[in-house]
């Protein structure tokens, strides 16, 4: 008896006679694969969203790094320094024996240049020996973007750049201080640079740096 009853919850009875079984209609399985598709197309967009951001992430990472590592040495070089030279030149390397600041006692500024200057030299003593050292920023003439550039009077005849391919460099300007020589301050650097960074083939990043560097010698009267 119980079989029976079973039997008749999955089969319908006709006036025939003839017993027909259950199923799904043409409407109720395209529904199902339409809200199948739907959920399908949401989870797989989400997916590829995350990985497009941790792509993103990545790629402004490694473009943070570089800057990071291109603003450090060159602050390394300042405030290990002293003879800070403003010059709208490039590959300015003065004498290390005689070289002096070209901004006069107690100015602010590179030859009262209010809008600063993208050029710096300077004598730099991180290695323990004088050696003058040169950033300036110049286009590359393979990427055509604005790159920080170095040279020093160690190897003069080469310029090396000191930002990443990825980086183009749209300001980048120097303020020097040089305070009267007597207990009123250091001699200092402000540095600031602007530019915009290729995060993939179709994305860029745009970004500012500023930073006042103070020259690490005592400025006291000789």
């Amino acid at each position: 008896m119980k079989k029976n009853n079973v039997q008749q919850k999955n089969t319908i009875i006709t006036k025939s006679g003839s017993k027909e079984h259950f199923g799904f209609t043409l409407i109720e399985v395209m529904v199902s694969v339409s809200l199948f598709a739907m959920v399908m197309t949401l989870s797989l967009g989400a997916i590829l969203s995350i990985i497009d951001g941790n792509k993103k992430a990545q790629a402004i990472n490694s473009v943070s790094n570089n800057l990071n590592f291109a603003v450090d040495s060159m602050v390394r070089d300042i405030k290990t320094g002293y003879a800070y030279t403003c010059s709208s030149e490039k590959y300015l390397i003065p004498n290390p024996e005689v070289a002096s600041s070209n901004v006069v006692s107690g100015g602010n500024g590179c030859d009262n240049t209010p809008d600063g200057v993208g050029s710096l030299s300077l004598i730099s003593t991180i290695t323990g020996t004088k050696r003058s050292v040169n950033y300036y920023v110049s286009q590359d003439p393979v990427t055509n973007k604005g790159r920080i550039w170095r040279v020093t009077s160690d190897d003069p005849g080469n310029q090396y750049p000191v930002t990443s391919a990825e980086v183009d460099i749209k300001t980048f300007k120097f303020y020097v201080t040089n305070p009267v020589t007597d207990y009123s301050g250091q001699p200092r650097v402000f540095l600031v640079i602007k530019g915009t960074a290729n995060v993939n083939k179709t994305q860029t990043s745009d970004f500012a740096i500023q930073t006042l560097i103070s020259q690490r010698n005592l400025n006291l009267p000789k």
